[in-house]
């Protein structure tokens, strides 16, 4: 780790500062969500961990500018981050969204 001696500054160079890396970090880290979000397509079948360590398994149904909607098996909707998803194939076989329509009729 960076080791500074932050007493050499003025508080409001502090401040700028503290502003400066913040803005910096956001960017970064939307940069990342931005290349997560790119991987998915809606009608993808997904797989993510809950909190609790269960395997919540889905499909996309909707991709927000931050998160990602998951509609799971036992027909639930989560809001996911896309940097917790991890695609996994259709029942036979494919990963490829259906024709058309999120769920086959």
């Amino acid at each position: 780790m960076i080791q500074m001696d932050f007493s050499k500054y003025k508080l409001e160079e502090l401040i700028d500062l503290n502003r400066r890396l913040v803005d910096y970090v956001k960017a970064v880290q939307h940069a990342k969500d931005m290349q997560a979000i790119a991987k998915f397509d809606v009608g993808d079948r997904v797989q993510f961990k809950t909190s609790a360590g269960g395997i919540i398994k889905g499909t996309i149904f909707r991709i927000n500018r931050k998160t990602v909607v998951v509609h799971s098996d036992d027909h639930h909707d989560w809001k996911v981050s896309p940097n917790l998803l991890q695609k996994v194939p259709h029942e036979n076989g494919q990963n490829k969204k259906f024709s058309g329509r999120l769920f086959p009729v």
